[in-house]
């Protein structure tokens, strides 16, 4: 009777350890789910930087820190090698516009917030309100929706009121007109392949570049769904995933950052009627492509998608910003300069390309992994001495490097900033008076 109930016992342990051994080769041998398993593949990975940036990890860098010095720390000034400038520093979420001396000391204050300001030289702000973080406060959600041009002490001497979302980019023509950007939110377009699945109760946000006058009227428009394929989306391709914004969601086809009148050019004087001093440069920065639209027809007259060899697209470039011509008059003129961002999942730093527009070759680069990273915003700009100076917004950095690559000059703050950029002392009256350099 002993035995038998031994004989039992130990058929049940036999049982239990292979249970056991099954679970075990489970847990090693098949497979995760879908909702665990991650992938590599580079489809994958677009799509999760595509579609995850309000999770970027660098976000933890990005203050606004409430109450933190707004005024940024000088960290670098080599004498004799930098230029001796004021720089417009725009604080994201922080209600401050500064301008900075070369010594990176607050000279003057706009208490405003925005996601492009650029000086004129009359001295006044022309602004687009509405910084990535500004954007959490009612005052500056409710002004993304009108440009502003402000007086030297803050007073409002003009502003346009649209009932689209001014953003990203504006400038002062040469007529005296105005050129800005307004994000559209419209139907999805009719046979979208994208339909039903993404399209289904989604808005399809398009942008348009619009020309406005001083009396208020739009004088000339350009809409990126009329004249871009909503199919292509650039070398990036298309988005596969919507984002939910206030309730609804959105599909945000094009998120355009930049819109540059081109200006005089060496290219234009030599005949290539690509480049006409009024043809205007964009990029969508969802398409990881610059383009150069032709302002009468609205065609596509150039494209750049990154960094060529031997004919080919070797590097495409991730994101982008601020795409330009060097203006006649400063080293490099002809040529155009890009901010291209990177992306974590893609290349996890930036890069500033100046690029020959006749080969789309690279002629100088600025590179440094793991040291200057801006997945988002960003600017960069050629400076009179040969030296470019290079906004870094997700981290409030702003530095001047030589045609070599050294760092002569740079602050780094505690926000986030909105495309600093470089203006000589003399470029207006007010400023002039606030060189420190004169007695």
């Amino acid at each position: 009777m002993k035995s038998r109930k031994n004989n039992n016992l130990a058929s049940i342990l036999q049982i239990l350890f292979l249970l056991i051994g099954a679970v075990v080769v489970a847990i090693y041998i098949l497979p995760s789910s879908p909702s665990t398993q991650r992938s590599n593949s580079p489809s994958s990975q677009k799509q999760a930087a595509t579609s995850q940036d309000s999770l970027h990890p660098d976000t933890a860098k990005e203050r606004p820190v409430d109450g933190a010095k707004q005024e940024p720390d000088l960290t670098v000034h080599k004498e004799g090698l930098y230029q001796r400038a004021a720089t417009l520093y725009a604080l994201s979420g922080a209600d401050a516009i500064h301008l900075l001396d070369h010594r990176g000391k607050s000279i003057h204050t706009w208490p405003l917030d925005a996601t492009r300001a650029r000086l004129m030289p009359d001295c006044s702000l022309l602004v687009v309100h509405g910084s990535k973080y500004g954007l959490r406060k009612k005052k500056w959600r409710e002004l993304k929706y009108v440009i502003r041009r402000y007086g030297w002490n803050g007073d409002i001497l003009w502003e346009k009121k649209s009932e689209n979302w001014f953003h990203h980019d504006i400038h002062e023509l040469s007529n005296g007109n105005i050129l800005t950007l307004e994000r559209l939110e419209l139907p999805f377009p009719e046979k979208h392949p994208f339909k039903p699945k993404i399209a289904e109760k989604s808005v399809f946000r398009s942008d348009a570049i619009v020309e406005i006058d001083p009396s208020g009227e739009t004088v000339w428009r350009w809409d990126a769904h009329e004249h871009l394929d909503t199919v292509s989306c650039g070398w990036n391709g298309c988005e596969k995933s919507r984002k939910k914004k206030g309730g609804e969601f959105v599909w945000d086809w094009t998120h355009t950052n930049t819109a540059q009148p081109l200006g005089p050019n060496r290219h234009f004087a030599a005949g290539d009627l690509r480049f006409h001093p009024s043809n205007i440069f964009i990029l969508p920065r969802n398409f990881w492509t610059a383009y150069l639209i032709d302002r009468d027809s609205g065609q596509v007259v150039w494209t750049y998608e990154g960094e060529p060899k031997d004919g080919k697209l070797a590097e495409g470039m991730v994101r982008g910003h601020e795409a330009h011509m060097i203006p006649e008059g400063l080293p490099g003129a002809g040529n155009v300069l890009i901010l291209d961002n990177g992306y974590p999942g893609h290349r996890e730093y930036s890069k500033v390309l100046e690029v020959d527009p006749q080969t789309n070759e690279t002629v100088w680069k600025y590179e440094k992994q793991g040291e200057f990273f801006t997945y988002g915003g960003g600017s960069v700009q050629r400076l009179s001495s040969g030296n470019t100076f290079i906004s870094e917004d997700t981290t409030g950095r702003a530095f001047e490097v030589t045609p070599e690559g050294e760092i002569v000059w740079e602050v780094r703050g505690n926000y986030r900033i909105s495309r600093a950029h470089r203006y000589p002392y003399d470029y207006c009256g007010e400023l002039e008076k606030l060189n420190p350099d004169q007695g």
